[in-house]
């Protein structure tokens, strides 16, 4: 079974390869991040000023204490899964947007039984209605109720340890709204932090995931569901003001 996975180049997109690799025909899309003057000046002009330099401050913030939240990184993943090493038998191939008419027509000449989602921009309509095979993304969250990102810190901030979890799910015209394939609670823990939540939820949802693949190659079909006994809300990067309420007053790191 052909997967192909659409994503940035990160550690938990290595991650993810690796895992795929010996069990599926994998090949690979890399999308060019978005810059962050793109990003912050979109964040602005929805957010508005104030609580966007919030977020900038809480990023520098959490930079600063990052060397001492990821000593304990490779305690979910042997340590050589973080590293793309390329070996020829993988096709990697880079396009500036993912939503991009030239990127549209090199996935519709990629035979692909699966898209796999990491890391990209929010799937145009377009996309989404030239592609055929179903698009399947591991959302760090517990949707509807923690969409968008950090859905694992923004849970532990609300004491809502019920719904610390992983999802993974169908991609469609909304935001973490698809049908959901899979979800699994993640216990926590104080040694669990912002940098961490996302190396817990994926040791959780990749073999999980490599179930699911399996199990469809044979039936050609998911079992889906959806919560309705949940709020739906869309979260955002912490604002350093809130970031440190959590930690200060919560012990949420």
């Amino acid at each position: 079974m052909k997967i192909l996975l659409l994503a940035t180049n990160s550690e938990t997109t290595n991650i993810l390869i690796n895992s795929l690799k010996s069990s599926f025909d994998v090949e690979v899309i890399f999308e060019e991040k978005v810059s962050k003057i793109n990003f912050w000046r979109r964040r602005f002009l929805h957010q508005g000023f104030l609580r966007t330099l919030n977020q900038i401050l809480f990023l520098l913030f959490i930079q600063s204490l990052k060397p001492l939240y990821v000593k304990n990184k490779y305690s979910f993943f042997a340590r050589e899964k973080f590293f793309l090493i390329d070996s020829g038998d993988i096709k990697i191939r880079n396009v500036k947007s993912i939503n991009s008419d030239d990127s549209i027509d090199l996935i519709s000449t990629i035979d692909a039984d699966i898209i796999l989602i990491n890391g990209t921009r929010i799937l145009s309509k377009k996309l989404l209605d030239s592609i055929k095979a179903d698009f399947i993304n591991i959302h760090c969250g517990v949707t509807p109720k923690y969409r968008g990102v950090h859905g694992g810190y923004w849970a532990a901030y609300s004491q809502d340890f019920e719904n610390l979890g992983v999802t993974i799910h169908k991609v469609d015209k909304g935001v973490d709204t698809g049908e959901i394939i899979f979800q699994e609670k993640v216990e926590y823990s104080s040694s669990l932090n912002y940098f961490i939540y996302p190396l817990k939820q994926y040791s959780i949802a990749i073999p999980n995931l490599i179930k699911i693949l399996r199990k469809f190659s044979v039936e050609g079909v998911f079992t889906t569901f959806y919560r309705n006994d949940l709020p739906s809300k869309l979260w955002y990067h912490p604002t350093l003001t809130s970031y440190l309420h959590g930690l200060i007053f919560r012990g949420i790191k």
